[in-house]
This record gives C-alpha cells, structure tokens and sequence, in this order.
C-alpha cells in the first residue's frame, strides 16, 4: 500500500524556511508551558505565605488579646480592684465548667444524657416511621394479591360452571 502525501505551504513567506516556523512554534509552545507552570508555582507558593503570615499576625493578636489585664468587677459593676488577665479568667471558667456535673470519667452527664436521649429518640421515630410504612406496604400488597386472587378464582368458578 502506497499513499502520496502533498502539503500546501503557501502560508510560509519565501523569505522564511519551515525549520524557523516550527523553531518558533516550539519555542512558544514550550515557553508557553514553561510560564504556565511556573505561574501556579508562583500562585501556590503565593498562598502559602501569605496564609503564614495571616496566621502569624492572628496568633500575634490572639496572644495579646489574652494576655491583656482588666479590672473585674462585681455583680453590681463595682471595681473589685483586681486586675485580672483575659486568659485566667478564661481558665478558671473552663475548669469550672469542666468540674461541674461531671461523673467519675469527668463526662459532662447532664449535656450527654440529653443529647443521646434526643438522638435516641429522633432515631427510633425515623426507625418506627420506616418500619410502619413497611408494613402497611406489605399489609396492601398482600391485600391486593388475595382480592385478585379472589376475583379471578371466582371468574374461573364462574367459567368452570358455564363450560359444564
């Protein structure tokens, strides 16, 4: 098998050769691959830094932010004359909290029991809902299967009379 094979080139100029035309197509096709990469490079180290230092500055502000003094007061608004730093006070609320209502594997009872029995008790109405739609899917299919059954026995007690 033989194929002839012909090529138009009348785009390429006469003072220009093929071998520059498909050097520049390949050097702009690689270059293009080149910047391509080299942009989401850039882009993705971009974000890690700039997510560094956003980090950085928001840990920085935190940091201070706790370490920052205030003079409590009492249930009236009244100065207690103490000055008391953000994060203590932090600390001493969450150990209180910590400690409260606890049992001996220091759980949280209270907040516990009333999330699972709510869980609990969404989980068996769903539970209760699928199986009662179950049944009553099954009771009618059933009920359906014996009327047709009774209706065609009957039609052919009928057919079997008349053919007698």
């Amino acid at each position: 098998m033989k194929f002839n094979i012909d090529i138009d080139i009348d785009w390429i100029n006469e003072d220009c050769e093929l071998d520059d035309i498909v050097k520049n197509k390949i050097i702009s096709t690689i270059s293009t691959k080149i910047l391509s990469k080299m942009e989401a490079k850039i882009s993705t180290e971009a974000f890690s830094r700039a997510h560094e230092a956003a980090d950085e500055k928001i840990n920085t502000f935190f940091d201070s932010f706790l370490e920052q003094g205030f003079v409590s007061r009492d249930r009236w608004g009244d100065p207690t004359g103490k000055e008391i730093k953000i994060k203590d006070m932090l600390k001493a609320k969450l150990e209180k909290a910590m400690n409260e209502a606890t049992d001996s594997n220091r759980r949280w009872e209270k907040l516990l029991n009333k999330n699972a029995k709510s869980q609990i008790d969404n989980f068996m109405n769903s539970l209760s809902e699928h199986v009662l739609q179950g049944i009553k899917k099954d009771i009618d299919e059933d009920a359906r299967k014996r009327v047709t059954e009774a209706i065609l026995s009957d039609y052919k007690l009928k057919q079997l009379i008349k053919g007698s």
